[in-house]
């Protein structure tokens, strides 16, 4: 990754982004149920997300409008959320899993290799990164029950923790993988919305999504960032080998 000096922008001009932020994301706080009952290029939810995102992933913007831009980000992700529970599933359905999408691609330019970097956007990234998978466990825990769709887009967000490597050393088998993860600080975030997927809303989950539950499972089990989580994981394991078992 190719590095980048730490930005110096001037006081003022923050203000002004953190003002323009600010009022976004009460104009579209106002607007939110239009912005749900629509497609969002019409609605403008395509906008305002994609906005949000380009500011909470800027490597050039201060760190201080990055981590409001992905508060706010959060805020109406939850928002939109709860304005829908009411809805008939179909409609609901869809929101759901526009929303989790939207957490989704926030993610993935954090992930790039193509990323400049520098300590300070470095350390940024997790901020921004830890925000989000705090915005997940929130939803989670309003509206987990009501989920229709999406909970495997609710994995890839929680194993974004995770980096898959190329297993190179001697005595490992060829092709295989190995996961570290992105930083420790991401651990405990991550691992609270999968121990509330697995002791509220395990019956909800599709078939297709408990291999990618036993996979996840896995890696929080071997990872060695916080060996809290890992122990938790080996001594509440009955259920991942049961459900291994039936696969």
């Amino acid at each position: 990754r190719r590095l980048h000096s730490i930005n110096t922008a001037p006081a003022s001009l923050n203000q002004e982004d953190l003002f323009a932020l600010a009022k976004l994301g009460d104009v579209a706080t106002i607007n939110i149920d239009r912005l749900m009952t629509y497609d969002p290029e019409t609605s403008g939810w395509a906008i305002v997300s994609s906005e949000l995102i380009s500011a909470s992933c800027s490597s050039s913007t201060p760190s201080s409008v990055r981590l409001r831009a992905a508060e706010i980000l959060v805020r109406l992700i939850l928002e939109a959320a709860t304005a829908t529970l009411s809805s008939a599933d179909e409609v609901r359905s869809i929101v759901q899993l526009r929303l989790l999408e939207t957490f989704k691609h926030a993610l993935q330019p954090l992930a790039s290799d193509e990323r400049e970097m520098s300590v300070a956007i470095h350390s940024t990234d997790i901020d921004v990164h830890k925000i989000i998978l705090e915005g997940l466990k929130s939803i989670l825990e309003q509206c987990g029950e009501t989920f229709i769709s999406g909970w495997d887009i609710a994995f890839d967000i929680i194993g974004s923790v995770f980096v898959e490597n190329d297993a190179r050393e001697e005595g490992t088998i060829k092709g295989s993988k190995t996961t570290t993860t992105r930083s420790f600080r991401l651990i405990r975030s991550s691992f609270n919305s999968l121990q509330l997927i697995c002791s509220d809303f395990l019956s909800s989950l599709p078939n297709s999504c408990l291999i990618i539950l036993v996979d996840t499972l896995y890696n929080f089990c071997t990872q060695d960032d916080d060996l809290n989580i890992s122990l938790t994981v080996r001594i509440h394991s009955q259920p991942l080998r049961t459900i291994s078992n039936n696969f």
